[in-house]
């Protein structure tokens, strides 16, 4: 489990880094600014520095078991962010300037079909990356334990 949580927080990260960074190109055409202090957008942010401090955290408290249930736990109080990141828009409730979720708001033939492979494209993506990055966590404990290559 201590190698899923680090595979994912490391991929949920990059994922989150390409979010704050393509969302302002995407932004400045529509919005006329790079960045807002949005509900959704601010919320993201702190997600990317939950994040880095989880990350941050196993990197400085390698070693006991102390440090893998500290790392652990903020792991655990971090995940509970994403659920209002990707709810910030309703709880907003109109004082957004992004729109209401595809998911729940309904889109026309043709767009909803283009959200629903996209979203399932950067699904398989998250879940591609993430077995490689176990693979690769498995391989470092194989070598750090001298325990030879199956």
């Amino acid at each position: 489990w201590d190698r899923l949580a680090l595979s994912g927080a490391e991929v949920g990260l990059v994922f989150c880094t390409l979010i704050l960074l393509t969302g302002p190109i995407w932004a400045k055409p529509v919005w006329g600014h790079w960045w807002v202090w949005d509900l959704r957008l601010t919320s993201t942010l702190v997600l990317w520095f939950i994040y880095v401090a989880y990350l941050f955290l196993r990197a400085f408290v390698i070693g006991s078991d102390a440090a893998r249930t500290l790392a652990s736990v903020y792991g655990i109080v971090g995940t509970a962010a994403i659920p209002f990141v990707y709810y910030a828009v309703d709880l907003a409730r109109g004082s957004t300037l992004h729109p209401s979720s595809p998911a729940r708001e309904g889109l026309p033939g043709l767009m909803a079909a283009t959200w629903v492979v996209a979203a399932v494209a950067l699904l398989l993506v998250f879940a591609y990356l993430l077995v490689r990055r176990l693979e690769v966590a498995r391989l470092e404990a194989q070598l750090l334990a001298r325990e030879p290559a199956r």
